[in-house]
């Protein structure tokens, strides 16, 4: 617990053995710890409810943690208004859980690639995101339906829709909707 933690920003534990009780004791002294990636670990819901009180963190990842139902780890991770990047939950995200997004005022990126749960009724959640600048609904379920809920993000800067069953139309009609799409 060396003095210099305390100004850390950003830790990477991917794929290491780290505990629920080591991550919290280790946040205590990460009193500027604004990104951590845990892809691939074995942290639970404790963890992840500790991560949401902590007072400086924006950016996390969990990829690959699969001891974490997806649309639990979003309705903890949105109890506070703190992430600008929503976590990486992967494939147990459906368009319900997506419902806690919705609380995420600040995220201006969203990835939701391979979440092949998400569909049209996701799209809705995702369209009360304003601030939103770049989302990824790369393989995904989002038709032209879903696309068309989403004419409210006026300031997506970058979209993409590869792998996924939006037409060429849909598209057509959505871009001409956004000023500042790339």
């Amino acid at each position: 617990h060396a003095p210099e933690l305390r100004s850390l920003k950003q830790l990477v534990l991917d794929r290491t053995r780290v505990t629920d009780a080591g991550l919290l004791s280790c946040l205590r002294q990460l009193l500027s710890l604004h990104a951590l990636s845990l892809d691939n670990t074995a942290v639970s819901e404790e963890s992840l409810a500790a991560l949401a009180d902590h007072p400086t963190l924006a950016y996390l990842s969990l990829f690959g943690v699969r001891s974490v139902e997806g649309d639990q780890a979003l309705r903890l991770l949105s109890a506070k208004n703190q992430f600008q990047v929503i976590p990486q939950c992967e494939l147990t995200v459906t368009d319900a859980g997506l419902e806690h997004i919705t609380r995420l005022t600040l995220l201006t990126e969203l990835n939701l690639t391979d979440y092949i749960h998400i569909s049209d009724a996701g799209a809705q959640h995702i369209a009360c995101l304003k601030g939103l600048k770049q989302l990824v609904l790369s393989n995904t379920r989002v038709t032209d339906c879903g696309l068309e809920k989403l004419r409210g993000l006026r300031l997506l800067e970058e979209l993409s829709l590869d792998r996924t069953p939006v037409t060429s139309r849909g598209v057509a009609a959505y871009v001409v909707s956004l000023p500042h799409l790339q």
